[in-house]
């Protein structure tokens, strides 16, 4: 019996996302998110659904959805710079959402406080992902770090960009990964296997405006390139962020975390000349992340919550 319908709505993951839903929460039905109200109205009514989950999209404040009578959760990922616009409300307003899920565990008391306690549920969504596919595939590491990032955005990520390229005694490449082939199993592994063949891999590179503050404490985004990369068995290398310790993620023991480009540089050169404590150091972030980021734990996990509380 379905019970309830998932929008999918971010194609840079449809590779993930869409074998989730259908192997792992089989009694949802995943619809794409530009199916138009009227062939939703029509399959809640046909299938007796009771719940709703749709995604950030401008598609929900355009043309939100009618008021079904039935629960509607918004996956509202990050907090930093959402919490404190409108667009988030919006969505939720228009959409009769009664409750959010966020990958972000900092952000659930903001959430609750920037609507109101009576009006929302807030659901902890970690990234998650098929450690199948983010996987060690054994390669031989053939660069001491890749960054497959973009740079649109993030300063911190051009300094470090500019100052390895320039550094010659170090093997530094940026992986450019085509946003298409993202969309299938195979772009999957082959970006996983890119990743794996660098000693170190750059992860998020906080901006100042990615970081708010809640009563004394940061929020912000786990990127998920902090869980993919000591998945796919490289030494993450990143900036601080809101959910580290309560993901479990400590500087020299699982991961590299560093204060500036220069910081980075220094240590993973340190890191690099002591192969040993870095062959620690990634061996406990890949066991860490596929010890409780793996799709077949956290989806049926908080899809068990939401129908506790909505069935």
């Amino acid at each position: 019996m379905k019970k309830g319908i998932i929008l999918i709505d971010y194609p840079i993951y449809t590779y993930l996302f869409c074998p989730i839903v259908d192997e792992y929460a089989k009694h949802l039905i995943r619809l794409d998110a530009n199916t138009s109200n009227d062939d939703i109205k029509k399959c809640v009514e046909e299938n007796d659904i009771r719940y709703i989950i749709i995604g950030y999209d401008m598609r929900y404040i355009n043309n939100p959805l009618p008021d079904m009578g039935i629960s509607v959760l918004f996956n509202g990922g990050d907090p930093g710079r959402r919490l404190n616009g409108d667009i988030l409300k919006e969505i939720y307003m228009k959409n009769h959402c009664n409750g959010i899920l966020t990958h972000n565990y900092c952000s659930i008391d903001p959430y609750r406080d920037y609507f109101s306690p009576s009006d929302i549920d807030v659901f902890h969504f970690k990234y998650c992902f098929d450690m199948e596919i983010n996987t060690n595939y054994g390669l031989d590491k053939v660069f001491d770090v890749s960054n497959t990032g973009k740079f649109s955005r993030y300063e911190e990520r051009r300094q470090i960009h500019s100052l390895f390229s320039n550094y010659e005694d170090l093997n530094y490449i940026r992986i450019r990964q085509n946003r298409e082939e993202m969309k299938n199993r195979d772009g999957g592994i082959q970006y996983s296997k890119n990743i794996n063949q660098g000693w170190f891999s750059l992860g998020g590179c906080m901006q100042p405006d990615d970081v708010g503050i809640y009563k004394g404490k940061s929020i912000s985004d786990t990127f998920p390139k902090n869980i993919e990369i000591p998945a796919s068995y490289s030494c993450l290398l990143t900036t601080e962020w809101g959910d580290r310790e309560y993901l479990g993620f400590k500087d020299g023991v699982n991961c590299t975390i560093f204060k500036t480009s220069r910081d980075a540089l220094r240590k993973v050169l340190r890191l690099l000349d002591d192969k040993d404590k870095l062959e620690r150091i990634t061996k406990a972030g890949y066991e860490l992340v596929h010890k409780n980021h793996d799709v077949k734990k956290v989806v049926p996990d908080l899809i068990k919550r939401i129908e506790k509380k909505y069935l």
